[in-house]
């Protein structure tokens, strides 16, 4: 019995600190930019927000994305690290006993390709929608 409590102890410790994976998230933009590779420019547009930072048209979007993915799109690009912000398990079950926003408001992702490296982010839209809020190319 003994043995069993402390089992569980450790798996809920080791579970508590185990990083959120943000699974809706990871999906949309990894459809994102497996369409960009594609050249699928409209599924992809789809996924945004339609803003400035994104393109508000098809055709700005198409300028924007290749410009942003280092000027080939067909290139593979492949998440490079985690998500950020960082947020484990246990911080998730914490902020649902404070009756708080358990998602954070705005995701972040790293893709590389190459010597191109990418930061695409997300926001929630409200109802656990997501959208791609802005992307661009940065220096590593």
């Amino acid at each position: 019995m003994l043995s069993a409590v402390c089992s569980l102890s450790v798996y809920t410790y080791i579970w508590a600190k185990t990083p959120y994976t943000y699974p809706i998230p990871t999906a949309i933009v990894t459809e994102f930019m497996n369409e960009l590779h594609k050249g699928n420019y409209q599924h992809a547009f789809n996924n945004t927000s339609k803003n400035s930072y994104t393109g508000r048209t098809l055709s700005e979007f198409t300028q924007i994305a290749q410009y942003q993915l280092c000027g080939d799109t067909t290139k593979q690009f492949k998440q490079d690290g985690g998500t950020f912000p960082i947020q484990t398990n246990g911080n998730r079950l914490r902020r649902m006993f404070n009756n708080t926003q358990i998602d954070m408001p705005e995701v972040h992702f790293e893709f590389i390709a190459e010597i191109c490296h990418v930061q695409v982010t997300l926001r929630d839209q409200g109802n656990n929608q997501w959208k791609i809020y802005y992307f661009v190319s940065h220096a590593y």
